[in-house]
């Protein structure tokens, strides 16, 4: 039977002065250095750790950015950002029906028999 307390090991990936690519390490080691060696003060717990690493096949150094820059640098907020209002209304108010043959089939639709 595995033994169910075994730490999870995440390979690191990419340039470093702390980490060595291609080593394993734990998510409290990922997180120890992020509380000791963070730019603003506040690292990243070894929870959030995971969750960051959740589902990859390595860590980064993108992944021990602060919360703060991790967000910053997020694909999310990227997509969002610099997204004004007039765009908004231009995607919004854009007809759904393409083809000639939606607004046809459309236009049909709509009638009552």
């Amino acid at each position: 039977m595995a033994n169910k307390y075994r730490p999870n090991l995440i390979p690191f990936k990419g340039e470093h002065p702390y980490f060595q690519d291609g080593e394993v390490y734990t998510y409290r080691q990922y997180s120890a250095y992020t509380y000791t060696n963070c730019l603003d003060g506040r690292g990243v717990g070894a929870s959030t750790m995971k969750g960051r690493l959740q589902g990859e096949q390595f860590c980064t150094p993108r992944h021990l950015l602060s919360i703060a820059d991790f967000i910053a640098t997020s694909e999310k907020v990227k997509k969002y950002k610099g997204f004004c209002k007039e765009s908004r209304m231009r995607v919004l108010n854009q007809p759904r029906l393409e083809t000639k043959s939606e607004q046809m089939m459309g236009k049909w639709l709509k009638v009552k028999f």
